[in-house]
Protein backbone atom coordinates (compact mmCIF):
# COMPACT_ATOMS: atom_id res chain seq x y z
CA UNK A 1 0.00 0.00 0.00
CA UNK A 2 1.37 3.40 -1.04
CA UNK A 3 1.27 6.32 1.37
CA UNK A 4 1.03 9.94 0.34
CA UNK A 5 3.65 12.24 1.72
CA UNK A 6 2.32 14.82 4.17
CA UNK A 7 3.12 17.63 1.70
CA UNK A 8 1.21 15.84 -1.09
CA UNK A 9 -1.79 15.27 1.18
CA UNK A 10 -1.78 18.94 2.19
CA UNK A 11 -1.75 19.94 -1.48
CA UNK A 12 -4.73 17.67 -2.22
CA UNK A 13 -6.72 19.03 0.75
CA UNK A 14 -5.88 22.60 -0.28
CA UNK A 15 -6.92 21.96 -3.89
CA UNK A 16 -10.23 20.44 -2.76
CA UNK A 17 -10.98 23.27 -0.34
CA UNK A 18 -10.25 25.88 -3.02
CA UNK A 19 -12.66 24.18 -5.42
CA UNK A 20 -15.51 23.98 -2.90
CA UNK A 21 -16.47 27.69 -2.88
CA UNK A 22 -16.86 27.63 -6.67
CA UNK A 23 -19.00 24.49 -6.54
CA UNK A 24 -21.13 25.91 -3.74
CA UNK A 25 -21.58 29.16 -5.68
CA UNK A 26 -22.67 27.29 -8.81
CA UNK A 27 -25.12 25.16 -6.89
CA UNK A 28 -26.56 28.16 -5.02
CA UNK A 29 -27.59 29.78 -8.32
CA UNK A 30 -29.56 26.86 -9.73
CA UNK A 31 -33.27 27.57 -9.49
CA UNK A 32 -33.30 31.04 -7.90
CA UNK A 33 -31.85 34.38 -8.93
CA UNK A 34 -31.81 37.14 -6.32
CA UNK A 35 -29.94 40.43 -6.54
CA UNK A 36 -30.12 43.94 -5.12
CA UNK A 37 -28.50 47.06 -6.57
CA UNK A 38 -28.29 50.65 -5.34
CA UNK A 39 -28.13 53.13 -8.18
CA UNK A 40 -26.80 56.60 -7.40
CA UNK A 41 -27.67 58.66 -10.47
CA UNK A 42 -24.89 61.22 -10.07
CA UNK A 43 -22.27 58.44 -9.94
CA UNK A 44 -23.31 56.73 -13.17
CA UNK A 45 -20.70 57.41 -15.87
CA UNK A 46 -23.36 57.31 -18.60
CA UNK A 47 -25.39 60.44 -19.08
CA UNK A 48 -28.17 61.40 -18.95
CA UNK A 49 -29.10 59.15 -16.03
CA UNK A 50 -32.73 59.13 -17.17
CA UNK A 51 -31.72 56.70 -19.98
CA UNK A 52 -29.12 54.51 -18.21
CA UNK A 53 -29.15 53.50 -14.56
CA UNK A 54 -26.09 51.92 -12.97
CA UNK A 55 -25.03 50.82 -9.54
CA UNK A 56 -23.30 48.40 -7.21
CA UNK A 57 -24.90 45.46 -5.51
CA UNK A 58 -24.86 41.77 -4.80
CA UNK A 59 -26.07 38.65 -6.59
CA UNK A 60 -26.92 36.01 -3.98
CA UNK A 61 -24.60 33.02 -4.37
CA UNK A 62 -22.23 34.90 -6.71
CA UNK A 63 -21.13 38.00 -4.81
CA UNK A 64 -20.49 41.65 -5.59
CA UNK A 65 -21.65 42.93 -8.97
CA UNK A 66 -22.17 46.06 -11.06
CA UNK A 67 -25.38 46.61 -13.01
CA UNK A 68 -26.46 48.87 -15.84
CA UNK A 69 -30.05 49.15 -17.04
CA UNK A 70 -30.48 51.04 -20.30
CA UNK A 71 -33.85 52.07 -21.70
CA UNK A 72 -34.34 50.31 -25.03
CA UNK A 73 -36.83 52.85 -26.36
CA UNK A 74 -38.92 55.85 -25.36
CA UNK A 75 -41.25 55.88 -22.37
CA UNK A 76 -44.81 55.36 -23.65
CA UNK A 77 -47.49 57.33 -21.73
CA UNK A 78 -50.23 55.12 -20.25
CA UNK A 79 -52.07 57.84 -18.31
CA UNK A 80 -52.41 58.36 -14.58
CA UNK A 81 -48.73 59.22 -14.21
CA UNK A 82 -47.57 55.86 -15.62
CA UNK A 83 -45.40 54.96 -18.61
CA UNK A 84 -44.60 51.67 -20.36
CA UNK A 85 -40.92 50.92 -20.90
CA UNK A 86 -38.44 48.37 -22.19
CA UNK A 87 -34.86 48.06 -20.97
CA UNK A 88 -31.76 45.89 -21.17
CA UNK A 89 -30.02 45.14 -17.87
CA UNK A 90 -26.45 43.83 -17.74
CA UNK A 91 -25.07 42.45 -14.50
CA UNK A 92 -21.28 42.00 -14.30
CA UNK A 93 -19.67 40.15 -11.40
CA UNK A 94 -16.86 42.23 -9.91
CA UNK A 95 -14.55 39.22 -9.63
CA UNK A 96 -14.63 38.92 -13.43
CA UNK A 97 -16.22 35.45 -13.51
CA UNK A 98 -19.23 36.34 -15.64
CA UNK A 99 -22.02 38.62 -16.78
CA UNK A 100 -25.75 38.25 -17.30
CA UNK A 101 -28.03 40.10 -19.74
CA UNK A 102 -31.78 40.53 -19.25
CA UNK A 103 -34.50 42.05 -21.40
CA UNK A 104 -37.06 43.85 -19.25
CA UNK A 105 -40.54 45.27 -19.83
CA UNK A 106 -42.78 47.07 -17.38
CA UNK A 107 -44.22 50.32 -16.11
CA UNK A 108 -42.86 53.42 -14.41
CA UNK A 109 -45.40 55.14 -12.17
CA UNK A 110 -45.25 58.13 -9.86
CA UNK A 111 -45.34 57.00 -6.24
CA UNK A 112 -47.92 58.10 -3.71
CA UNK A 113 -47.05 61.58 -2.43
CA UNK A 114 -48.04 60.52 1.09
CA UNK A 115 -45.49 57.70 1.06
CA UNK A 116 -42.64 60.08 0.15
CA UNK A 117 -43.57 63.34 1.87
CA UNK A 118 -39.97 64.23 2.73
CA UNK A 119 -38.25 62.72 -0.34
CA UNK A 120 -36.34 64.97 -2.72
CA UNK A 121 -36.80 64.52 -6.45
CA UNK A 122 -39.79 62.86 -8.05
CA UNK A 123 -40.37 59.50 -6.34
CA UNK A 124 -41.50 56.67 -8.58
CA UNK A 125 -41.72 52.88 -8.80
CA UNK A 126 -40.72 50.81 -11.82
CA UNK A 127 -42.22 47.33 -11.90
CA UNK A 128 -40.66 45.15 -14.61
CA UNK A 129 -40.48 41.53 -15.62
CA UNK A 130 -37.28 40.16 -17.09
CA UNK A 131 -36.19 37.33 -19.35
CA UNK A 132 -32.55 36.26 -19.29
CA UNK A 133 -31.22 36.68 -22.83
CA UNK A 134 -27.56 35.78 -22.43
CA UNK A 135 -24.66 35.19 -20.15
CA UNK A 136 -20.90 34.69 -20.02
CA UNK A 137 -18.59 32.80 -17.67
CA UNK A 138 -20.53 31.33 -14.73
CA UNK A 139 -23.73 32.54 -16.41
CA UNK A 140 -23.02 30.90 -19.80
CA UNK A 141 -26.11 29.05 -21.03
CA UNK A 142 -28.38 30.74 -18.47
CA UNK A 143 -32.11 31.17 -19.00
CA UNK A 144 -34.91 32.24 -16.71
CA UNK A 145 -37.34 35.00 -15.83
CA UNK A 146 -38.70 36.99 -12.92
CA UNK A 147 -39.28 40.49 -11.60
CA UNK A 148 -37.20 43.64 -11.18
CA UNK A 149 -38.79 46.18 -8.84
CA UNK A 150 -37.16 49.62 -8.60
CA UNK A 151 -38.01 52.31 -6.08
CA UNK A 152 -36.60 55.76 -6.66
CA UNK A 153 -36.45 59.09 -4.87
CA UNK A 154 -34.00 61.96 -5.14
CA UNK A 155 -30.57 60.87 -6.40
CA UNK A 156 -30.99 57.14 -5.81
CA UNK A 157 -32.85 54.02 -6.78
CA UNK A 158 -32.91 50.53 -5.26
CA UNK A 159 -33.47 47.61 -7.64
CA UNK A 160 -34.56 44.22 -6.29
CA UNK A 161 -34.36 41.34 -8.77
CA UNK A 162 -35.90 37.95 -8.04
CA UNK A 163 -36.85 35.00 -10.17
CA UNK A 164 -35.53 31.82 -11.68
CA UNK A 165 -32.30 30.84 -13.38
CA UNK A 166 -31.47 27.58 -15.15
CA UNK A 167 -28.47 26.40 -17.12
CA UNK A 168 -28.33 24.37 -20.34
CA UNK A 169 -26.15 21.34 -19.73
Amino acid sequence: MKRLAVGTLSSVVLALSLSLPFAATSLAANGTLQATFVNIYSQCPTSPPTNVFCGDGNVVGYGAAYSTAALAGPLVPLGGGCFALTAVRTITLLDGTGSLTMHETGTKCASSAAAFQNAQGVPYTVAKTYTISGGTGVFAGASGSGSDINRSAGNSQVSVISGTIAFVS
